[in-house]
């Protein structure tokens, strides 16, 4: 019978850990959050996913108490975009309508949502007043 030696056994355990975290932290999925607001006549955000797994995922925008959220979408190669705003002409390409006044005190958050109803991502951020 061979004996077994403990401390190589613990130091491949380690380093197999540590791998797995490594991939792990490759594949973190990640959020962007860009947002603008013009005074009362305009507010525009953007919540962006990264490195998400396949499937559908919905984003929804905070701002105080106002709440937005986007039709689901399929992630395309791990990423989404989703695009939110008061003005007509960016509606009608496509973004999920907000109110003029959506953003309050400059700053929103976004999160991302996965089929099932878990967050994956979120973040809260500044917005850039013109």
């Amino acid at each position: 019978m061979t004996p077994i030696n403990r401390s190589a056994t613990l130091r491949t355990a380690v380093l197999l850990a540590l791998g797995l975290a490594s991939l792990a932290a490759v594949h973190a999925q990640t959020i962007r959050v860009r947002c603008d607001t013009w005074g009362a006549t305009r507010s525009r955000a953007s919540v962006d996913g990264a490195n998400l797994a396949g499937g559908a995922y919905t984003a929804v925008l905070t701002s105080a108490a106002h709440q937005a959220t986007a039709a689901s979408q399929p992630a395309q190669q791990g990423v989404v975009q989703f695009d939110f705003d008061s003005k007509k002409s960016e509606i009608k390409d496509g973004a999920t309508p907000i109110g003029k006044k959506f953003i309050v005190n400059d700053t929103a958050t976004g999160t991302l949502v996965d089929a099932s109803g878990t967050v994956v991502a979120q973040d809260t951020r500044m917005c850039k007043a013109h």
